[in-house]
């Protein structure tokens, strides 16, 4: 990073049975042939509210699947 890029740190706490979620566009812009995009008709939010399996293997799996609902041939998490 340049010296003159201003830069801010935050720290923050994530309690027992909270998750924290780090993805890029190819989530949020994932779209059909309609270009419908996954975050604004299946909003992220409202998958993150409505799904708390025990384990993060599972939260990816169903987070892979409700996205594929648009796309089900193409890997969400691919170019």
């Amino acid at each position: 990073m340049p010296p003159q890029t201003e830069r801010q740190t935050e720290r923050v706490t994530i309690g027992n049975g909270e998750r924290l979620l780090l993805h890029t566009d190819a989530i949020t812009e994932a779209s059909d042939e309609r270009e419908e995009f996954y975050d604004v008709d299946f909003p992220l939010r409202d998958f993150l509210l409505h799904h708390r399996p025990d384990r993060a293997e599972a939260f990816i799996a169903d987070l892979i699947s409700d996205i594929t609902v648009l796309r089900p041939h193409v890997n969400p998490f691919c170019c």
